[in-house]
């Protein structure tokens, strides 16, 4: 028995049965153990966009109703004027100004001393221009060592410098006939959170006729009952149209509309009426068709 083991334990450490194998060898037998196993994604599998690989500058779509590239391409179907509910107003702030910690943002309109002369003259504006109000008048006082008894008469507020900006551009073009404004300069002074009042008017809005075309000749192959149909709910101060275009208006003459760079357009209320190209067949075009399909529907002579 001592014998048997004795010349088994030479036969399992014997070099000629116990030699080391190549790495490269276990390496080469590994690849070909797994050379069953395949890429997913080389099978027509698109792969994940990876984190951060979006451009970010620019999320516009050409399907969305409220940021269309051309303001040309609304209608107005519908107003809902509310000027019963809003009455511009005027408030002599130079006497009391306000302790609140809420800023606003204002629109310098004119500058004097005379706390009486530019109540007047907002009363001017408002005689004159009261259909394209849509927020209040303020007289502040903006005193400086040179000037102390300096007064403003402001239009506002508004609840960012931004959209002041455009809030300005907007009244520049409505009064540009009978008040010089400059939109360089956007006051921010303390104000009550109850003077952020503006009119509450909405609209209801659909694709004019340009629209319709442009949409029904894309590549997109629009419903053309569905582009006619089409219509969204807009109110003042809501972005609409190309990016950085607000509402800063709604009267009976349509919507108006401004941007950063000081464009202004009109959505006007009465607009050529839209052709409808899939409206129902006349009773000519019935008859035709009916007088079609007797002819191809008669019996055959035999």
């Amino acid at each position: 028995m001592l014998k048997h083991l004795l010349i088994l334990t030479l036969i399992l450490f014997h070099p000629a049965y116990a030699q080391e194998q190549d790495p490269k060898e276990l390496a080469s037998d590994i690849e070909e153990s797994s050379s069953g196993i395949t890429d997913p994604f080389s099978r027509g599998i698109t792969r994940p966009i990876e984190f951060g690989s979006i451009d970010n500058s620019n999320f516009d779509r050409i399907d969305n109703v409220r940021g269309l590239s051309d303001p040309r391409y609304y209608r107005v179907i519908s107003l809902e004027l509310n000027g019963g509910s809003f009455k511009p107003r005027v408030t002599d702030m130079s006497k009391k100004p306000s302790t609140s910690k809420t800023n606003g943002f204002f629109i310098s309109i004119l500058f004097d001393i005379d706390a009486n002369m530019l109540k007047e003259e907002a009363q001017v504006i408002l005689r004159a221009h009261a259909d394209k109000i849509s927020t209040n008048f303020f007289i502040h006082a903006i005193g400086t060592d040179e000037n102390p008894d300096q007064l403003t008469l402001d239009y506002g507020p508004f609840k960012s410098n931004s959209v002041a900006k455009k809030h300005c551009y907007y009244l520049r073009e409505m009064i540009r006939e009978d008040f010089s404004v400059s939109c360089d300069q956007i006051l921010r002074m303390p104000t009550d959170n109850s003077t952020f009042i503006a009119g509450n008017d909405q609209a209801l809005v659909g694709l004019s006729q340009a629209g319709i075309l442009h949409f029904m000749n894309s590549s997109m192959r629009y419903n053309a009952n569905d582009l006619i149909d089409l219509s969204l709910a807009v109110k003042s101060g809501e972005p609409l149209g190309p990016r950085g275009y607000i509402i800063t208006h709604i009267n009976r003459y349509g919507i108006y509309l401004a941007n950063i760079k000081g464009d202004v357009a009109l959505i006007p209320t009465f607009s050529i009426p839209i052709n409808d190209a899939v409206s129902e067949p006349t009773e000519a075009d019935k008859g035709s068709v009916s007088d079609k399909s007797s002819k191809t529907n008669a019996p055959k002579k035999e």
